[in-house]
């Protein structure tokens, strides 16, 4: 059979599809890219594959049904050729009506993981035909999550899924005692070498899996028990032969070979295991190495590790560094550490301003001074333009020259505070702007609200998140704090939580209630354009504003000063702004008695 996978930009289960068919099934299997039109005459089925990385989850298959090769499969299905859709693949096959219907969005966009069990509607298919019931299905994706513990061949895990698989749908519906008997009896050995022991601990875990699957095995409760100790007994063994073998023979075939000069050949298996001379001697994670040094280990052990990893692992640490430098695919974690690849390079410390954070890298001693001087370039580079990107307003306010005293005193405050402000604090300043004054910092993406003083494109959610995670780093506060969860434009805390650090991430308190300050300057306007004779009439729109339910909001009304009445006839809520009276009385003063003023004994001196 000859099979087709066709590759869509984004996707990443075309590999699966291709592995499967043509190195588990064995069937000639070719790419196809998207954006060709090709001859499928001599094709038997053809993929489309799903696992879109990124976009909006329906839209990617939307997008992905106008490419060019969806001609020539549309030809080739209505010809009586084989097409099977996978995840986006099906909802791409639905978009261009070779299915009918359409996929809709969820009713919420929480993420939930779990099975869901298909119900065969037509049997005759090409795809169904030798499908049975459903309860068979669903024991069939059971099965086939077996994990593969042993990894030896395929071969071997598709016998045991396959048997697991038939013992369940007989008669019996179980697992038979003899059959796990049988299993077990060749794997209770505590002899052989680490290898054997090792393979015997991956079998027995695959039987453990199996034994606590619910109603898959008769007498559950001994074969739980059963497979459990003897792992335990196995994996005390292994570690018995570890330790003996690892020790010795390690130390001498290292301190043989450095002892000789010789160049000892290094090799990386699974992209972090080092083997050097046939030694495992620790782990390369980013660009650290974690040596082995297991309990009980010799002096000369540590000493020919060392040795030998300075030797063998410089030129991959190079290497790595120039794939960084050339690659450029990192990420700023929330612990202040840059991560490649998952694995951690550097961290930001506190540097001039918090805007401008130093760079200290996290990389083994081994790694040399050159490469080292062009990662801390190239690093400080990148979160240089990190910042520059996602906080252009906040970086070009604090390189703005002005000559107005009070435009620039705002804007100095502005940037100390992360780009937040309540306006009573900067009252002084805006009462001195003029028009001319006010359109300029509008240019530089400053707002000036009811309530406060913001750059209101900072407010996104990538700009947030770095914004405070660089103002925690540079003032080493609020470590554990996290902004809110992005979409929230309203909350109710019960707990305390630092005002200040809400204000930057961009809420304001009343309160319990915290309310996100550009969603508080819309209900002002709101507000504004439904006041009439000093009375607001309240309605859904500025509830739905806020995302909150109408006795929170009636209760937040009060805490900005606003009464509210309601209407009997009309069965409305109005509501009119009273703000609170400031006391005019003055603070009197008491005159000193005569005899308490210090300056008193002045009045007795005399001047000839």
């Amino acid at each position: 059979m000859k099979c087709g996978i066709v590759v869509f930009p984004g996707s990443n289960c075309d590999h699966d599809c291709y592995h499967i068919l043509k190195h588990i099934l064995n069937q000639e299997t070719h790419w196809l890219w998207h954006k060709e039109e090709v001859d499928l005459e001599s094709f038997d089925l053809v993929v489309l594959p799903g696992g879109f990385s990124y976009g909006d989850y329906l839209r990617a298959g939307a997008i992905a049904r106008f490419s060019p090769i969806m001609n020539s499969i549309i030809h080739f299905a209505k010809k009586g050729g084989k097409v099977l859709g996978i995840c986006n693949g099906f909802q791409i096959l639905l978009e261009c009506g070779l299915l009918p219907g359409v996929l809709i969005q969820n009713q919420s966009r929480k993420f939930i993981c779990k099975n869901v069990f298909v119900c065969i509607d037509n049997p005759d298919t090409a795809f169904t035909q030798d499908c049975g019931e459903k309860n068979v299905l669903e024991i069939l994706w059971d099965c086939c999550q077996i994990p593969d513990f042993v990894k030896h061949t395929y071969g071997h895990h598709l016998e045991v899924v396959s048997k697991v698989f038939n013992f369940l749908t007989s008669d019996k519906e179980r697992v038979p005692n003899a059959y796990m008997r049988e299993q077990i009896k060749n794997l209770d050995k505590l002899d052989g070498n680490i290898d054997t022991l090792a393979n015997r601990i991956s079998n027995v875990r695959t039987w453990a899996y199996v034994s606590n699957k619910k109603n898959w095995v008769q007498n559950q409760d001994y074969w739980i028990e059963r497979t459990k100790t003897m792992e335990d007994k196995l994996s005390k063994r292994l570690h018995e032969e570890l330790t003996k073998s690892f020790i010795d023979r390690r130390a001498s075939v290292l301190a043989r070979g450095l002892k000789q000069d010789a160049v000892l050949e290094t090799k990386i298996k699974n992209d972090k295991d080092i083997i050097i001379d046939g030694q495992y001697i620790g782990e390369l994670k980013g660009l650290k190495l974690n040596l082995d040094f297991r309990t009980g280990a010799l002096d000369t052990d540590i000493k020919s590790l060392k040795k030998a990893a300075r030797q063998g692992i410089n030129p991959e640490l190079t290497k790595r560094v120039n794939l960084i430098i050339s690659s450029g695919i990192l990420k700023l974690n929330e612990d202040f550490r840059i991560l490649w690849l998952d694995n951690p390079i550097a961290k930001i410390i506190p540097g001039k301003n918090y805007l401008e954070p130093d760079i200290d890298l996290i990389t083994d001693d081994i790694l040399n001074l050159d490469s080292k001087n062009k990662l801390i370039e190239f690093l400080n580079n990148w979160i240089k333009n990190l910042i520059n990107t996602k906080l252009k307003d906040l970086v070009n306010l604090n390189k703005f020259e002005q000559k107005n005293s009070s435009v620039r005193a705002l804007c100095y405050q502005l940037f100390e505070n992360n780009g937040v402000l309540k306006r009573d604090s900067v009252n002084e300043f805006i009462k001195k702007l003029n028009q001319e004054d006010r359109r300029t910092l509008r240019s530089k993406g400053v707002k000036i609200g009811r309530y406060h003083v913001f750059l209101y494109r900072i407010f996104k959610p990538s700009a947030v998140t770095i914004r405070v995670l660089l103002w925690k780093n540079f003032f080493q506060n609020n470590l554990k704090l996290n902004p809110p969860k992005f979409g929230l434009n309203f909350l109710d805390l019960k707990k305390t939580i630092d005002q200040q650090f809400m204000l930057i991430c961009g809420f304001e308190k009343f309160e319990n209630f915290f309310v996100r300050i550009d969603i508080l300057e819309r209900l002002f306007i709101k507000i504004i354009e439904n006041n009439k004779e000093n009375r607001i009439k309240l309605n859904s729109d500025m509830i739905n504003l806020l995302g909150c339910n109408k006795e929170n909001f009636i209760k937040l009304l009060e805490l900005m000063n606003y009464k509210t009445e309601k209407r009997k006839k009309e069965n409305e809520i109005h509501f009119r702004y009273m703000p609170k009276k400031t006391s005019s009385k003055k603070k009197s003063f008491k005159k000193n008695k005569k005899d308490d003023n210090p300056f008193s004994v002045l009045t007795n001196v005399h001047y000839n």
